[in-house]
């Protein structure tokens, strides 16, 4: 059974992405956000967690419930997509830090079978 790839233009995007994360976001199974640099709570953390200064990116599960996200791991990348770190959900929140990537595109035939759904 062929699975419909979430995003067309990843490969262009993060040439650098690791293909197992790529395979994880194309299937749904894992989410990816852009790091929101204009927000407060980004300059904040990066004076206490200094990699994210060079952070674009970062990978979580959509499926973990909140009151679980302490248990999580979000996987940081670069403006490539190459991993910079991983972080757990004890030492940092994602909301207020994040919001959805504009230079990502839907492919067709998943925007398709979301409408049918």
């Amino acid at each position: 059974m062929k699975t419909i790839d979430k995003y067309s233009n990843i490969e262009k995007e993060l040439p650098n992405l690791a293909e197992v994360l790529k395979e994880a976001l194309q299937t749904d199974f894992l989410d990816i956000q852009q790091v929101d640099k204009d927000c407060e709570k980004y300059k904040k953390e990066c004076e206490r967690i200094h990699f994210l200064k060079n952070a674009d990116y970062v990978i979580y599960s959509p499926h973990v419930k909140k009151e679980n996200h302490q248990n999580e791991l979000f996987v940081f990348l670069d403006e490539t997509g190459k991993i910079l770190c991983h972080v757990g959900g004890a030492e940092l929140e994602l909301y207020g830090l994040i919001r959805p990537c504009k230079n990502l595109e839907l492919s067709e035939e998943y925007k398709n079978s979301i409408r049918k759904k």
